[in-house]
This record gives structure tokens, C-alpha cells and sequence, in this order.
């Protein structure tokens, strides 16, 4: 799915938007895969009416040679450029993240939602099995800022 989205990315902005849909769930969402972050950045921030948000993610090692030659340098520069302050999630409540590690790209997605749902009640981090990392992630974490003054973050092992 994610990369039939990913056919012609070449703009932040919406072609189209997706009002009806109020609850994604993603599976297999792999973090790694820059091309696949830029969909789900467009897919949530073209959703205006989004409440729930579920993602699954999928661990690939990817090889260097393996990775989309010239994605990476837009996923970083849209982090870093502070267009991600740029949209709001005017409606989401809830997200779920399952399968984290605590990868770049994974807390800097985290960072834009917690930073862009200024009704976000609560967000589920479930990591996996990476104990020695969940700490500085967990400490990472709570240092985000929020728009929402009531989010809660839970960190479920």
C-alpha cells in the first residue's frame, strides 16, 4: 500500500485529502524505508478528520545499496526544516506504535505527532524486545514536547 502511495512523491503538499477516513492502521510500516515515511506523513497529514492512528513496524535491515537513492536527504531536511510544524492533526486522540527500537526516523515521527495533535490524548509505545535501549528511549520520549497539555505516553513492555 505504502508504496503504491509513493508513486510520483515529489510535493508535501495534498493532492487530495481523505476526510472520511478517521482511523488508519498500518502494518508492516518499515522505518528504514524513507520512501515509506514520506507516505505515512502525507497519508496522516492529508486525513484531517484522523482520531486513531495504529502503525505496526517492520524491521528490515536495509543495505546502503538497497535504499532509494536520494530519499533520505527529504525525510532529514523536512525534519529539520520545520515544515513538519507546518500541518496539524486537529482531531487525533490516539496513537499506537507497536515494534519500535528507537531509530531516528522513529523518534523524530513520534516527535511530530506529540509536537502536531494538539488534542492527543494518548499514545502507546510498545518496543520491542530491545532492553538495553528502552531506557534512553523512554527518557528520549519524555523530553518531546507536546501540543497537547493532557497527552499521556505509555511505555508498555
Amino acid at each position: 500500500f505504502e508504496q503504491h502511495l509513493s508513486i510520483g512523491i515529489d510535493q508535501w503538499r495534498p493532492q487530495m485529502t481523505h476526510d472520511h477516513l478517521k482511523i488508519i492502521e498500518l502494518v508492516e510500516v518499515c522505518f528504514e524505508d524513507t520512501n515509506e515515511i514520506l507516505v505515512v506523513i502525507r497519508l496522516i497529514t492529508n486525513s484531517p478528520n484522523l482520531q486513531k492512528l495504529d502503525i505496526y513496524v517492520r524491521h528490515v535491515a536495509l543495505d546502503p545499496p538497497n535504499r532509494v537513492p536520494g530519499v533520505e536527504a527529504p525525510v532529514m531536511e523536512f525534519w529539520k526544516s520545520g515544515r513538519s510544524s507546518d500541518y496539524t492533526l486537529k482531531r487525533l486522540k490516539t496513537v499506537t506504535m507497536i515494534g519500535l527500537i528507537g531509530a531516528p526516523h522513529e523518534m523524530k515521527f513520534i516527535q511530530f505527532l506529540l509536537r502536531n495533535s494538539p488534542v492527543l490524548e494518548e499514545m502507546y509505545i510498545l518496543p520491542t524486545d530491545t532492553k538495553e535501549k528502552e531506557v534512553d528511549v523512554l527518557v528520549e520520549l519524555l523530553q518531546f514536547q507536546r501540543a497537547s497539555p493532557v497527552a499521556e505516553i505509555f511505555f508498555i513492555k
